[in-house]
């Protein structure tokens, strides 16, 4: 979560329970990169070759004991607040970044660990996929 005011001074509420929505961003990069720290990580981010898409939908911050999500934690039961524009704060998602042989492995391997169940139903039919289309994610 990228923020420009203090996460405390928008959620800091002590007799009221509130959730925030909040846009997610999703970098890609179709060069490989290994990269083995933050300080790598947060500045490669600003390389020419890395884009933004808002392909997550939204997340959710709240103070809630629990998140209420439904399936796959998209969306919340709780009353949603969306912020004013002039609280400025994203969420950077990084499911697909840097990408590497890590992420590549870890992304494979959900396909293979879910019920069938699910796979009947089609839930996280994304997850059917291999190399080729994950590296050819736009």
């Amino acid at each position: 979560m990228l923020v420009k005011t203090h996460y405390k001074k928008f959620l800091n509420f002590e007799h009221i329970n509130i959730c925030f929505r909040i846009q997610a961003y999703s970098p890609y990069s179709k060069k490989i990169q290994d990269i083995n720290n933050y300080k790598n990580l947060f500045s490669y981010l600003l390389n020419d070759d890395v884009v933004f898409h808002k392909d997550r939908g939204y997340r959710h911050l709240h103070n809630y004991n629990n998140g209420a999500y439904n399936l796959g934690r998209h969306h919340s039961h709780h009353q949603m607040y969306i912020l004013n524009d002039n609280i400025n704060i994203n969420i950077i998602w990084f499911g697909y970044f840097p990408m590497n042989e890590i992420i590549l492995k870890r992304k494979l391997q959900i396909q293979d660990n879910m019920v069938l169940e699910d796979k009947l139903a089609n839930y996280g039919g994304h997850h059917f996929t291999d190399k080729k289309n994950i590296r050819n994610i736009k």
